[in-house]
């Protein structure tokens, strides 16, 4: 199982059978994904950081399996727009996904509730569980150079919707300002802060020059763009996406990043962690 191999890079967890099963299960219902950049890639890379987090801050191999189930549930329910709140909803479905598992005792479902439910904004963490999904969602798959590539798909998903109107650049810069305050680093643990001014560091430097109407970024963002507007496979069109100039830095760290090649790096940049 490609997880399975990756996960063995960052933790020495095992999958239980109940969470193989759990795992094609999810695999299954991600592949319906009503937006492209929600899907299994955005799955997988979540989990896996979620594990790789929860085990640098001292997380058991049990809180870390918890860890794991949590990141291929956390995004189970995720409408285009944010009508409703989408970490509350797939909360809540998690736990009527997992009720048909018995492995999981009560108190670990509450557990994995509450990792999915916090997961878009920060509140008062509770153990390494706790925060694992949203320090790996937000630092490694909504930061960094990924999010470059990332973000012009879904600014594309939203014309139909949100951004309805606006051009390709002008709808990347409009997501940029609308999620600049994820980038605050107060935002986060003291731990991880240099992390994130690293990862963050891509954003700026692309963001400028889409304003500065740089050739490179503008190709980028209305590939991107146009790639998500029409609902093309957002994994399929990373991997064939071929860099001129500029690009190739941003490519190369955002494939790094996809093959799970990066966590050495982002673990030389962490500080003491709280534990």
């Amino acid at each position: 199982m490609k997880v399975y191999i990756w996960l063995q890079l960052i933790s020495r967890m095992e999958l239980t059978p109940g969470m193989q099963n759990l795992t094609e299960y999810c695999k299954s219902a991600y592949e319906k994904a009503e937006t492209v950049i929600h899907q299994w890639g955005h799955i997988q890379r979540t989990t896996n950081g979620a594990v790789w987090f929860c085990s640098i801050l001292g997380g058991t191999e049990r809180e870390q399996q918890l860890a794991y189930v949590s990141g291929i549930l956390h995004d189970v329910v995720r409408p285009t727009t944010e009508e409703i709140c989408h970490a509350q909803a797939s909360a809540e479905k998690a736990l009527t996904i997992i009720g048909g598992y018995p492995e999981f005792t009560d108190s670990e479902k509450h557990e994995i509730y509450q990792a999915i439910k916090d997961h878009r904004k920060p509140v008062p963490w509770k153990s390494p569980l706790h925060q694992s999904v949203y320090l790996s969602d937000k630092i490694c798959e909504h930061m960094g150079a990924y999010l470059d590539f990332r973000a012009p798909a879904w600014a594309g998903e939203l014309s139909h919707s949100d951004f309805r109107g606006l051009k390709p650049v002008e709808a990347v810069l409009h997501y940029y300002e609308k999620v600049s305050y994820k980038f605050l680093t107060e935002r986060y643990p003291n731990f991880v802060k240099e992390l994130v001014t690293y990862q963050t560091g891509w954003n700026r430097r692309y963001v400028d020059a889409l304003k500065s109407n740089e050739g490179w970024a503008v190709e980028m963002a209305e590939k991107f763009f146009y790639s998500g507007r029409g609902k093309e496979d957002f994994e399929k069109t990373l991997l064939s996406f071929n860099p001129k100039g500029n690009q190739r830095e941003w490519v190369n760290e955002m494939r790094d990043y996809t093959a799970g090649k990066k966590f050495q790096h982002f673990r030389n940049l962490i500080g003491a962690t709280p534990v």
